[in-house]
């Protein structure tokens, strides 16, 4: 059925790309495309919670460079337009030209040739005191990223706890607090509350960790992007 699907929307887009038209600025295309990734995106999880790890990772190399992920992807830093910050190569994603070219570059066989990027290095006040460096990779590499995410997310936000609001997307601070409010007004829990703030996490974490986490092949193999 998603096989089939995928044919159908695929043709739809190439009819607007020969055209020089960006296929996301149709409407009828977007939704296509769109719930089309909902729905594999369901089908990554339910796979996930099953414990089917080979077929949920089997359909997402079907999908990883597929033409619709790929659209999906540039229309989300498309519609940021001038809003995104560039990376060192200034380039963003500013009118359906440079859509249409991202489109080409992020061609499996155009993807595996790219060259390490460098990382622009931004510092941004805390609220607090001092600042947080922020790392600024080029609007190629975020395309990338976001098509990996978008097969990978599914597959592991089925197997954390309903109760974690930690870094997923759609929960935030509040909710949490919501939560543990619950919790402890209903007696579900001792009344303590432990605050921890692990200093700069993500400039420590164990890159060789980090690696062993799986990912669709064809993502992994990117190992100079």
């Amino acid at each position: 059925m998603l096989r089939e699907r995928s044919k159908d929307i695929r043709s739809h887009i190439l009819k607007l790309t020969v055209k020089n038209k960006w296929p996301l600025r149709v409407s009828y295309v977007y939704n296509l495309c769109n719930k089309f990734m909902i729905d594999l995106q369901f089908h990554i999880g339910l796979l996930s919670k099953q414990g089917l790890i080979e077929e949920a990772f089997n359909l997402m190399d079907e999908y990883s460079f597929s033409i619709i992920n790929r659209v999906l992807s540039i229309h989300q830093y498309f519609k940021k337009g001038a809003k995104t910050a560039p990376g060192v190569d200034g380039a963003l994603l500013l009118n359906e030209s440079d859509c249409l070219r991202m489109l080409e570059e992020t061609k499996l066989f155009r993807a595996t040739k790219l060259r390490s990027s460098v990382i622009k290095r931004v510092y941004i006040p805390k609220k607090s005191s001092g600042e947080r460096p922020l790392g600024l990779g080029n609007i190629i590499d975020r395309v990338l990223q976001r098509m990996m995410v978008n097969l990978v997310e599914p597959y592991y936000e089925s197997k954390y706890y309903y109760d974690m609001y930690g870094f997923r997307r759609g929960r935030s601070q509040v909710q949490a607090v919501a939560q543990l409010y619950m919790y402890m007004s209903k007696g579900m829990a001792t009344k303590n509350v432990i605050f921890l703030d692990i200093k700069g996490f993500f400039d420590n974490i164990s890159h060789e960790f980090l690696k062993e986490i799986r990912v669709p092949s064809l993502f992994r193999n990117l190992t100079n992007v």
